[in-house]
């Protein structure tokens, strides 16, 4: 959903508010790199939260990259199925 929101609209201080006052990210640190990694996508970094935007790529990088890469294995072989490729 946080790739739908259209950042580069809002002002930065409307954001800052935003983050600030919703509690998700207070209490989840993986909701709270998700929208930090949805700012940076979007060319949008707040200096306030780039040292926890880093430390959290550390933690999450990682495991969105091997999401992804499961993701890709996994159509690649649901493709192969439909083609008759792949058999049991």
């Amino acid at each position: 959903m946080l790739t739908h929101i259209d950042w580069t609209t809002m002002q930065p201080q409307a954001i800052i508010d935003y983050i600030d006052q919703e509690p998700l990210y207070g209490t989840s640190e993986r909701c709270f790199y998700y929208v930090l990694h949805s700012l940076a996508e979007k060319g949008i970094q707040i200096s306030k939260y780039e040292p926890m935007h880093q430390a959290l790529q550390q933690k999450f990088g990682q495991v969105e990259r091997i999401e992804a890469t499961t993701k890709i294995i996994l159509n690649i072989l649901n493709q192969n199925w439909s083609l008759g490729i792949v058999t049991v």
